[in-house]
């Protein structure tokens, strides 16, 4: 069951997963039919706090989240989680990415580990940081030797903001301002 908030990605993914549902929904109002063995999240957790979010408040959105899932695990099931997450970077309005993503905000590790404390247990941690500066570079470059096609589709400036947010963030994975957290988590027993 895959679950998504654009209705372009519930078409794609239909169309190229088939054998797997997809549904227009969010996480809050999933109910799965049965428990989980496994959830997958990728390239959502990013967006749940927003910039005038306190600390405190995140981790509490973070951490619902976290029980959210719990509930949809099987005992012993596992959370896949992969968000991009401050390094030594913080939140600077009117940058390409809060440009690109204004209803964003990025988690630093330690909310995320202060808000799945007593729901899960890390199993695995890896920063592939690196990894992203080079998925970046390949879709800036992409993007530029396509730009009159794409210019035609969303218009110069789209395509020129674009492509500055593609550097922006590439750069900044580059120097460690921007770090890609791949955590993998056992669901601890609910008490």
């Amino acid at each position: 069951t895959g679950l998504t908030l654009s209705r372009a990605q519930l078409v794609e993914a239909s169309r190229r997963v088939p054998p797997a549902e997809f549904r227009l929904e969010s996480w809050a109002d999933h109910h799965p039919a049965e428990q989980y063995d496994a959830i997958i999240s990728i390239g959502a957790f990013e967006h749940f706090a927003r910039p005038e979010h306190s600390a405190a408040e995140k981790v509490a959105i973070y951490r619902g989240f976290f029980r959210t899932c719990a509930e949809m695990l099987a005992p012993g099931g596992r959370l896949s989680l992969q968000s991009i997450v401050f390094g030594i970077g913080r939140f600077i309005p009117d940058t390409p990415l809060a440009s690109v993503f204004p209803e964003s905000h990025l988690p630093r590790a330690h909310e995320i580990f202060a808000a799945f404390d007593g729901i899960f247990e890390p199993e695995e941690m890896r920063n592939d940081r690196e990894h992203y500066v080079r998925t970046l570079e390949e879709w800036r470059s992409a993007l530029a030797s396509s730009s009159a096609s794409a210019e035609n589709l969303v218009g110069s400036r789209a395509v020129r903001d674009y492509l500055t947010y593609l550097e922006f963030t590439r750069d900044g994975f580059a120097s460690g301002v921007f770090d890609l957290f791949r955590l993998r988590l056992r669901r601890l027993a609910v008490g």
